[in-house]
């Protein structure tokens, strides 16, 4: 299978899945809840939420941007498509699995892998994070409680998925270098990190 095939099909793969989070759910929970005034905050801040739900769709988009780029990296430095078939959804279900190439591959000498570069250095996982910053803005956009719960209760599956079972598979598959990446880019929130001049 050519490394076009394996980007589409990955881009194709997340879009669904996160549009069914992102987009589908929070809009049946709106169209049932439509009228019902006890779901409704007293006093919402729609324009904060509209900010949130930008800066989510930003950052997904640059993210899966990387994923992509990481993909072709890794594929055209092996010649075949990754173990898993190139990347899926997320960039955290397969990061490591499918870009574990370091500096030894990087004509530029960085010491860092490439799966932990852009967005990634920012946070483990941006393209989740995006999706969540969304799902908050959506609910301060459209004034709903129950959009609250839903992204709640989405972030906490999501962080017990990923502390319970993808974390641990990932440390068995890279050792030292993730957890390496793990002290020093945070699971979920951005990092802003500022260079010691030279």
């Amino acid at each position: 299978m050519s490394s076009t095939r394996i980007i589409l099909g990955s881009l194709i793969g997340a879009s669904i899945r996160h549009g069914i989070f992102a987009v589908v759910l929070p809009w049946l929970i709106l169209y049932r809840t439509a009228g019902m005034e006890e779901m409704r905050f007293e006093a919402g801040y729609p324009a904060a939420g509209w900010v949130l739900v930008l800066l989510g769709t930003a950052l997904y988009i640059r993210a899966f941007a990387e994923r992509l780029r990481m993909t072709a990296m890794v594929t055209a430095s092996s010649g075949a498509p990754g173990r898993h078939g190139g990347v899926t959804g997320t960039a955290e279900e397969t990061s490591a699995e499918n870009t574990g190439s370091t500096a030894d591959d990087d004509p530029a000498g960085d010491s860092r892998p490439i799966w932990s570069e852009g967005a990634h250095g920012w946070s483990r996982n941006p393209l989740l994070l995006g999706v969540v910053l969304i799902l908050f803005g959506e609910c301060l956009a459209f004034e709903s409680l129950l959009l609250l719960v839903y992204a709640v209760l989405y972030w906490t599956w999501l962080t017990l998925y990923l502390v319970f079972f993808e974390e641990p598979a990932l440390r068995r598959a890279l050792g030292d270098e993730y957890l390496h990446y793990c002290r020093h880019v945070p699971r979920w929130f951005l990092r802003i990190r500022f260079r010691k001049p030279a």
